[in-house]
């Protein structure tokens, strides 16, 4: 599902990449897309219509279930948490007057649910400090832990600028956000604006100096910036392939690996890729189609690498390829790990993905031993959880497809790490909500939509405690 502005296009580059990377086509691929007609297993929420219908006429995915109101939210928590569908409200099905706009989503979910064998869980993308994706965020996030309380719950959340932030609101709605996340969600993957425009800024630099960028792509874009998260997503998300079959992505097995107790739930994601020599790293590329110019930008990955002359040996049984493999990839890892900012505290667990590459039975123990090393090596663990020089405290997953075909990259390499990243932005947001809510700065904007002081004395507590449950479990 995704709700709001920021959800939305995050959700778009999403599935450019899905459409970009499936070995099928989209009516064959039924873990991503429905088998008959090849709509996008997905739900589009706005309270405006101007950036679905932007969406869907310059994307290459048709979404199965689209619902707009025409009035927006106003950069408004409570707004958005509030408000009921408006007269002249549109959506994908008849509506009644009054109906609210997240009722028509879950009525929506229900029907997609309906044609599952299983139901695992959703994902929503959102923003936390507008009014859409906020407000009307939690509101969907609450409706789904109500209604499938058995279902896993996870949110890819998009945190403010601290720095360029471009609403006087977004500290009061990242907080009151955080809260709801804190209470109802399983997990929060969450991405950082500053991070994601200091990671495109870098990259679009190293394009620069290498001269592999092109008129126009001087600048950082917001499309730069929903491609890098979305391709963090797309490595952790996407279906996995072994032996040959499909397998959809595992909520329980995520939770399991990275989610120790109820107080962690904060993950952060990053992506790196291998590619072949020539593809994005020389000069004289040639311009390439629209969709595959966004795909193959440095920007997309957090650690994009350019291979020499060396591959990744799938064929060969030669205990000399392997060793050349593992090298590759032990390098990969390590650059991956650099892009990570460096954290005040420990780690509490990690996994990762390893796609374009499986290694065979004999050699799969050796493989994930060191790749697990090095990953541990550049996120201890904390003291209280115990390990030995044979255990690590990251777990690893292969997938046999390549990642991203566009791309022509061989390889990638996810990492998903609870290492307490959002403390520094979650601290920051909450003292500059608590200086304004002192002087009562805009509080009269929420109070007319139904919030009290005590609403917000309750939320900087819960983000307070979120906060401290980190900073004593990262000890």
């Amino acid at each position: 599902m995704h709700v709001g502005q920021c959800g939305i296009q995050l959700g778009a580059a999403y599935w450019r990449l899905a459409a970009a990377s499936s070995p099928a086509p989209p009516s064959q691929s039924s873990h991503l897309y429905h088998p008959d007609e090849g709509a996008a297993r997905c739900i589009l929420v706005d309270s405006e219509p101007k950036v679905v219908r932007s969406v869907c006429s310059s994307s290459a995915f048709q979404p199965a279930h689209i619902h707009v109101e025409q009035s927006g939210r106003g950069n408004n928590w409570a707004r958005g948490y509030a408000l009921r569908l408006a007269r002249g409200a549109s959506s994908s099905r008849p509506t009644q007057e009054g109906e609210e706009l997240v009722e028509l989503a879950m009525a929506s979910l229900q029907r997609e649910l309906e044609t599952l064998d299983c139901y695992q869980g959703t994902v929503v993308t959102h923003a936390l400090g507008g009014g859409t994706g906020s407000g009307l965020g939690c509101r969907v996030l609450e409706r789904l832990r109500d209604v499938y309380p058995k279902a896993y719950v996870v949110a890819a959340s998009v945190a403010p600028s601290c720095s360029r932030g471009d609403s006087p609101l977004q500290n009061y709605n990242a907080i009151l956000t955080l809260r709801c996340l804190r209470e109802v969600v399983d997990a929060v993957i969450y991405k950082d604006n500053d991070e994601l425009l200091r990671t495109a800024t870098h990259w679009k630099a190293a394009r620069l100096e290498s001269g592999a960028a092109v008129d126009g792509e001087q600048r950082v874009t917001l499309a730069d910036l929903n491609s890098l998260a979305a391709a963090d997503l797309a490595g952790l998300l996407f279906p996995t392939t072994a032996a040959g079959a499909s397998r959809p992505f595992d909520f329980g097995k995520l939770l399991h690996d990275v989610y120790p107790m109820p107080a962690a739930k904060m993950l952060d994601v990053r992506s790196g890729v291998w590619r072949d020599r020539g593809v994005d790293g020389t000069t004289g590329r040639k311009r390439q189609s629209s969709t595959a110019s966004t795909a193959a930008s440095m920007a997309l990955f957090h650690a994009p690498i350019v291979a020499q002359s060396s591959s990744l040996s799938l064929q060969h049984q030669r205990s000399a390829d392997f060793d050349a493999s593992l090298s590759l990839l032990e390098r990969l890892v390590r650059q991956t790990t650099q892009s990570f900012p460096r954290a005040e505290h420990a780690t509490l667990a990690s996994t990762m993905v390893v796609r374009g590459f499986s290694p065979p039975t004999a050699e799969a123990n050796r493989f994930t031993r060191q790749l697990g090393a090095s990953v541990d090596a550049a996120f201890p663990a904390v003291r209280w959880r115990s390990t030995t020089p044979t255990t690590s405290n990251t777990t690893i997953a292969y997938s046999s497809a390549a990642p991203f075909p566009t791309l022509r990259a061989s390889t990638s390499a996810t990492l998903c790490v609870n290492n307490g990243h959002f403390l520094p932005t979650a601290r920051h947001l909450l003292q500059r909500a608590r200086r304004q809510f002192h002087v009562q700065a805009y509080v009269h904007w929420y109070k007319q939509f139904g919030l009290e002081d005590a609403d917000f004395h309750e939320a900087f507590e819960q983000c307070d405690a979120l906060i401290r449950d980190y900073e004593t479990l990262l000890r």
